[in-house]
């Protein structure tokens, strides 16, 4: 193995910047065309005229945020595509907060819900995909991604959050689109769903009743429903965004597209899930003798390395895609927060119970003992001294993360326990 660190190409980088630029660009125009952010309306609530497809849009990315496409594929790798049967209850949610939660917000004529506290999360997350891939610093990607989305959601308002989370949601769609085409270019569009079939990653949920499975028919259904409902009838991000549109009935409208939008991306992430375990199931990084990767959550990035890095520019368009979720989820908050500083402060009691609620959950999971059983892995096809990994050393991924193990957990869906690394 090699000890220099993989970098991106000047394709790749060009393609990042430009990307910023765009984002940029579209907080400056609104800043000086239409009502130019003059009133709170005109700022929180983009003057209550938008389009329906940009806010259909705008829902959709917000709602998806990097920690999503980072985690969903390594939780499909790692336990099977369960998890897709998550967004068959989703539409549940949102319909019964279409028509429960928001006439009251409509009638009531506020645009906040609640306070937020967990951007650090979804800026976190695509700078670690970006410093597994390349020699730029978490700190720099953190703060040159936080200095050009404070710029355009400070100078456009809500319009131009709405229009760039409209521009970030199409990078989303092609950077997860060259994923797959890819993968089943090279392994096959049957090959890579046989494979999946054989080592159990596609299945259907049990109907069993146990509360420490960690997929069955009930869990799923409770959990997509509840989840929904929760971010369409009390999400400040969500809200605000429904709110921009000039009454219920083209909120709804806005809604119910956002819904194809959410489900049909969530579905192809889970098929790039399956796509890289496809690539590496005879010779699985995680267990591999010479250990390329240390955690499941840098299996995207190292997937995005190994097999897109001989084509200039595509490993830079599949990184756009993830920070383009990133830059959806920080903007949005960015500007709910606004809105909720300068109405909702004080609300502490509800932020403190339910951290303490959050809290008292996960910790508790923890401390019961009770951890998901991994589907196999097998590195049979591995060698001690394989050049199979040759292309990226372990200090392309390792040294930048393996300071930051603790922190992984919290980047997915997934908590990873202890890996046997014998063969099964």
């Amino acid at each position: 193995m090699g000890s220099e660190k993989a970098v991106l190409s000047a394709a790749d980088y060009i393609l990042f910047i430009l990307m910023l630029l765009v984002s940029a660009g579209i907080g400056l125009y609104f800043k000086f065309s239409g009502g130019k952010q003059s009133t709170t309306n005109e700022f929180l609530l983009a003057g209550k005229n938008m389009p329906i497809l940009p806010v259909a849009f705008s829902i959709m990315a917000s709602f998806i945020s990097a920690v999503s496409v980072i985690g969903i594929p390594a939780e499909v790798y790692m336990f099977g595509i369960y998890v897709v049967y998550y967004y068959v209850s989703y539409p549940i949610g949102a319909v019964i907060a279409s028509y429960v939660c928001l006439p009251v917000f409509f009638k009531s004529g506020e645009c906040t819900v609640y306070e937020m506290l967990y951007m650090a999360v979804a800026l976190y997350a695509p700078a670690l995909a970006l410093s597994a891939v390349t020699n730029m610093s978490i700190w720099t990607s953190v703060i040159s991604v936080g200095v050009v989305c404070t710029f355009y959601c400070t100078l456009g308002g809500m319009k131009a959050v709405l229009w760039t989370d409209l521009f970030q949601a199409m990078l989303m769609f092609i950077g997860i689109f060259a994923i797959i085409i890819k993968g089943f270019s090279d392994i096959g569009f049957s090959e890579v769903f046989r494979i999946g079939y054989e080592e159990d990653r596609i299945a259907i949920p049990t109907l069993s009743p146990s509360l420490t499975e960690r997929y069955t028919v009930w869990n799923l259904l409770i959990q997509g429903s509840i989840f929904s409902l929760m971010n369409f009838g009390a999400n400040q991000i969500q809200i605000q965004r429904l709110l921009t549109l000039k009454n219920i009935s083209r909120s709804r409208m806005a809604l119910y597209l956002s819904i194809p939008l959410n489900v049909f991306f969530y579905i192809l992430v889970c098929v790039a899930g399956l796509v890289i375990y496809a690539h590496f199931y005879k010779c699985d990084p995680l267990t591999a003798p010479n250990k390329p990767i240390s955690a499941a959550d840098q299996l995207l990035p190292f997937y995005i390395i190994k097999v897109l890095g001989g084509f200039p520019g595509l490993p830079g368009l599949c990184i756009c895609g993830v920070f383009g979720a990133m830059l959806s989820t920080v903007s949005s908050g960015l500007n709910s927060l606004s809105a909720v500083t300068m109405q909702d402060l004080g609300a502490l009691i509800g932020l403190v119970l339910g951290l303490c609620t959050t809290g008292w959950i996960t910790f508790g999971t923890l401390a019961s003992g009770v951890r998901p059983k991994i589907l196999p892995l097998s590195s049979e096809n591995c060698q001690a001294n394989s050049t199979l990994f040759s292309q990226i050393s372990s200090s392309t991924l390792n040294s930048t993360l393996m300071a930051m193990l603790p922190e992984t957990s919290t980047l997915s869906t997934i908590s990873v326990p202890q890996i046997n690394t014998e063969t099964p």
